[in-house]
Parts: structure tokens; C-alpha cells; sequence
């Protein structure tokens, strides 16, 4: 709760902002009407009893306005915590989606590294039994007489076409008639 003294200088406040607009309404309109040439002493009682008026009615708008400003930005404040609480929940979601995503190409690159090691051991023991047969030989093995592994290598063909440069064109002039 608050205290009684917070209570008491918040009114005093009050009072002293309203005292400095009524003063500053008083001069302004007592400089207006010294503008449009008329004596503004002798109706310098009449000037105060409308600056008070014009005061009381300033502080009210002013008090509106403050209250307004108040709860747009409370609500502005509520507004910004709920954004960051989705932008969390976003960040967790799109989190998680990543994990899965990298799991799966995990599962994808183990099955390749299977699908590889099945297609290159036949090639390795053919390469290792040619090695280890070529020792117990007396007579050198020549490079056409071993069997050699074979790979198949798909090529694919290119087709390359040639840009000729485009000609430039030529307008032709016509003769015109003259009449």
C-alpha cells in the first residue's frame, strides 16, 4: 500500500502544476487582449477567473491522457512478454526440427557408407588375393597377364552447342517523297 506521504506529494504536485498553467494561461491571454488594444488591467480579475477555469479543465484532459498512455504501454508491455514467450516456443519448435532433420541425414549418410563398404569389398579382396598370388609366383607377373578389378564408370555425354554471334542488323533507309 502506499504511504500517506506519497498520497500528500503527489496532491501538492497536482496543485503546483495546476497553479503554473493558470499562470502561464494568465499571461498569454492577458497579452491577447493587450494585442487587440483594450486595458487588460481593469478586467485583470475576470483574466485569473478564466485562466482558473481553462486550468481545472487542462489538468482533467491532462490526467485522461496520462491515464490512457498509461495502460497503452501496459499493454504494449504485456504485449512484447507474450511475443518473446512465442518466439521461445518458436525457437524450441524450429529446434527440434533441426534434431530430426540431422538424424535423418545421419540415417541417409550411415546407409551410403553400407551401400559403399558392400561395393568396395569385393574389389579389396580381388586387389589383396592378386597381391598375395603374385609373391608365390617364380616367373614375374606382367601388368596384361594379371587380372585387373574393373570398375564400371558411367559417363554421360555432353552435347556442346556453338553460339555464333548474332549479326548486327541494318536498317534500311527508304527514300522519302517529298510533295
Amino acid at each position: 500500500m502506499k504511504s500517506p506521504k506519497s498520497k500528500i506529494i503527489k496532491k501538492e504536485l497536482q496543485k503546483k502544476a495546476k497553479a503554473s498553467i493558470e499562470v502561464d494561461l494568465g499571461k498569454k491571454i492577458k497579452e491577447f487582449v493587450k494585442s487587440l488594444g483594450h486595458d487588460a488591467d481593469e478586467i485583470g480579475d475576470e483574466i485569473k477567473k478564466a485562466s482558473k477555469i481553462l486550468a481545472k479543465k487542462l489538468a482533467s484532459k491532462i490526467k485522461n491522457v496520462k491515464k490512457t498512455i498509461n495502460t497503452k504501454l501496459n499493454n504494449a508491455a504485456e504485449d512484447v512478454a507474450k511475443l518473446k514467450k512465442v518466439t521461445k516456443k518458436d525457437i524450441s519448435k524450429a529446434k527440434k526440427e533441426v534434431k530430426k532433420v540431422v538424424k535423418q541425414v545421419e540415417k541417409k549418410a550411415e546407409g551410403i557408407k553400407t551401400k559403399a563398404k558392400k561395393e568396395i569389398e569385393p574389389v579389396v579382396k580381388q586387389v589383396t588375393s592378386i597381391k598375395s598370388v603374385s609373391p608365390k609366383l617364380k616367373s614375374p607377373v606382367t601388368p596384361e597377364a594379371a587380372p585387373t578389378p574393373t570398375v564400371a564408370v558411367k559417363k554421360k555425354a555432353v552435347a556442346v552447342k556453338a553460339k555464333t554471334p548474332a549479326k548486327p542488323v541494318t536498317k534500311k533507309s527508304t527514300p522519302k517523297k517529298v510533295n
